[in-house]
């Protein structure tokens, strides 16, 4: 999956779905970041990193695909630190599960 790609699924999933309000930096490592927008529910790739996001989430590529199949575990990805987080958490979460979800 591409970095747009990602971008694109994120948005989509995020349509007509109840999610706080917040924004969040995914740095996927070995490829760029992604910036998802709660509030207007667009999620954008890009090479640089977001200015004052309420959420930071760093992972690999591999991981996150593992997560995305569901052969990884995001509980155990954060206690093995395959994924790293800072700031809000629960917001993370949420998307989380969008990311899942077709």
């Amino acid at each position: 999956m591409t970095l747009q790609e990602l971008a694109d699924r994120i948005t989509h999933n995020l349509q007509d779905k109840d999610v706080a309000e917040g924004l969040i930096d995914l740095h996927v490592t070995d490829m760029g970041h992604v910036h998802v927008d709660l509030a207007s529910r667009t999620a954008t790739a890009s090479a640089d990193n977001l200015q004052g996001p309420n959420s930071y989430v760093e992972i690999s590529s591999d991981n996150l695909k593992k997560i995305r199949d569901g052969q990884l575990n995001p509980a155990m990805a954060l206690m093995t630190r395959k994924i790293k987080v800072r700031g809000d958490l629960e917001l993370v979460g949420n998307v989380a599960k969008l990311m899942k979800s077709s």
